[in-house]
């Protein structure tokens, strides 16, 4: 009778997990596709370089390196001697809304970079504490499936940010930055409201393991780093260079196709729903594929799929043949979203510092996101806006081979 009721209860409690936290998901990625996507047209009312907006689109990741991993040890801590963490995303989402919805109506230059300045901070403060609810409430033989289907809110956020803005930002852009704000505070306040009734599913927190029993963060990173076996390493050696790529892209796109596309600011910002569609129609088939064949193999799979993506929008500079480019980067991205952070949770070989782990593929995630805009935005200074797409994908080359080299080596499943 305990069996039956297990099998019976079990899935749908784990159900409605994951729907949390893809709730929380959905509000968080969507104000920060939205503020990738708009953020650029907002800085070229003051700046001409793409170098300089990249440097300026980069500065939410650079605050990222040292916000993130220090608000994920903080959020273990608090979890440890509390039970969860949502207090975090709680408060931290109004706070962020808040600047978020100014930005359109600066009046300056230096007034705009303080409200870029005062979001990246507030938002990246509760960003490592949305992504290790995942950690905290669902066992690691379930993650990737669970983060696959938690991507396809991440799916759904970019063409929701897409219709955000083909239908609102050309005539009103202000209302424009309101929306996904709103969003943002609903997602996360669903989320928190739920996940409070639900049971953790980490050791550490099912045993009651107090703040004290948390390593410190430099015996951590210590450990990593002297460690003979560089696999925890080299995934964030590959994270880093993976989302330089992508974020490089992704924070220049909208100037590119205004220069080379010649459409509207608000049609460019909408180019992104066949990439996102791509990514939700293969993302749950990824994570359920990755637990046959490993997840370092999966993401090495992807990266290939990226990179023809990139060389074969780049070919032609008419929309369909961009948008169909975006479509198979996506879909290769998504291998990479999908599994690269379970995969180092699982490296990880502890429960204990969920959070911290998190922080550190936040900093290689963030550390990316920061140089990636500004190298390919002076690559496109030096060869002009028609090559972007190509200078992404040569810059991706060396991410190729690190990524090639942890597949080599990953064990195969079970």
């Amino acid at each position: 009778m305990r069996d039956n009721v297990s099998s019976d209860v079990q899935p749908r409690i784990r159900k409605r997990v994951v729907f949390l936290i893809a709730t929380a998901v959905f509000g968080h990625e969507l104000i920060w596709n939205f503020y990738d996507a708009q953020v650029p047209a907002e800085l070229r009312r003051y700046v001409s370089s793409a170098g300089l907006i990249g440097l300026v689109m980069g500065i939410d990741n650079v605050l990222g390196v040292f916000v993130q991993p220090w608000m994920g040890y903080r959020s273990d801590r608090y979890r440890a001697r509390r039970g969860n963490r949502l207090i975090f995303i709680v408060v931290g989402g109004p706070l962020a809304a808040v600047p978020f919805v100014f930005l359109p109506r600066a009046s300056s230059l230096p007034v705009l970079i303080a409200l870029i300045v005062s979001f990246a901070f507030i938002a990246n403060s509760f960003r490592p504490v949305v992504e290790s609810q995942l950690a905290d409430f669902v066992r690691p033989a379930q993650r990737s499936t669970a983060n696959g289907f938690v991507k396809l809110a991440v799916a759904l956020t970019v063409v929701v940010a897409a219709l955000i803005s083909l239908t609102l930002v050309d005539d009103h852009i202000q209302f424009a930055f309101v929306v996904p704000a709103i969003l943002l505070i609903a997602g996360l306040w669903i989320a928190a409201a739920g996940l409070r009734r639900q049971q953790p599913t980490v050791a550490g927190v099912l045993d009651g393991e107090g703040a004290g029993q948390v390593p410190k963060m430099r015996h951590v990173l210590r450990e990593i780093v002297q460690n003979p076996d560089r696999t925890r390493l080299l995934i964030l050696v590959g994270v880093f260079g993976y989302n330089a790529t992508w974020q490089g892209l992704r924070s220049l796109f909208t100037p590119y196709a205004i220069e080379v596309l010649d459409i509207s600011r608000g049609t460019a910002g909408g180019l992104g729903i066949a990439g996102a569609f791509a990514f939700f129609v293969v993302a749950a088939p990824i994570a359920l594929f990755s637990q046959r064949v490993g997840q370092l193999r999966m993401i090495w799979f992807g990266a290939l799929v990226f990179l023809g993506g990139l060389v074969f929008g780049g070919l032609l500079h008419t929309v369909p043949m961009t948008v169909v480019g975006l479509a198979i980067s996506a879909m290769g991205f998504a291998a990479f979203s999908v599994n690269a952070i379970v995969a180092l949770w699982n490296a990880a070989g502890t429960t204990s510092v969920t959070g911290l782990y998190t922080g550190l593929y936040a900093i290689a995630y963030a550390a990316g996101g920061a140089a990636g805009p500004a190298i390919l935005g002076f690559a496109v200074d030096l060869t002009g806006w028609p090559l972007m797409m190509i200078n992404a994908a040569v810059l991706f080359l060396p991410v190729l081979w690190i990524l090639s080299r942890l597949a080599r080596h990953e064990r195969r499943p079970g």
